[in-house]
């Protein structure tokens, strides 16, 4: 799936938690945790994540996934099915965005997830990141 982000020729090209799985060519994984609500999520998504730079390094090293961590829909992974679990009349959590995101007792958004090539985490961030910063945590991988 390709999306188009931003005022730039380039766009940004997405994959999902499922797809990285199948893929055949062997590179690390960007996941960004997000949230409809989340002002700091948006604001990543229309600055750090427009940024050409960004952008291109992204596309050339790494898969990039987008992850609302209230989405209903069920992951299917080898033999696990994750679900989203209600948490209130209208609030809840993936359970695999719990997994995953979590730091410390807390999933907060935004949040980013690194996966190496062998799909394991090798690092999580809670909290926004402005272009910068984003930057150099690209080329440090």
């Amino acid at each position: 799936m390709v999306s188009s982000v931003g005022v730039y020729s380039q766009e940004l090209e997405y994959t999902t938690i499922e797809e990285l799985y199948t893929k055949t060519e062997k590179r690390p994984a960007l996941i960004f945790l997000t949230a409809e609500w989340c002002t700091y999520c948006e604001k990543m998504k229309n600055t750090s994540f427009e940024e050409k730079q960004i952008v291109q390094v992204l596309n050339e090293r790494f898969y990039f996934v987008e992850f609302d961590i209230e989405q209903k829909e069920e992951i299917k992974l080898g033999d696990t099915v994750f679900r989203y679990k209600p948490t209130g009349l209208k609030t809840g959590t993936h359970e695999l965005a719990e997994i995953i995101g979590t730091i410390d007792g807390v999933l907060n958004t935004p949040t980013i997830i690194l996966l190496n090539s062998d799909m394991e985490i090798v690092y999580r961030y809670g909290g926004y990141l402005d272009t910068k910063q984003l930057e150099v945590l690209l080329e440090s991988i």
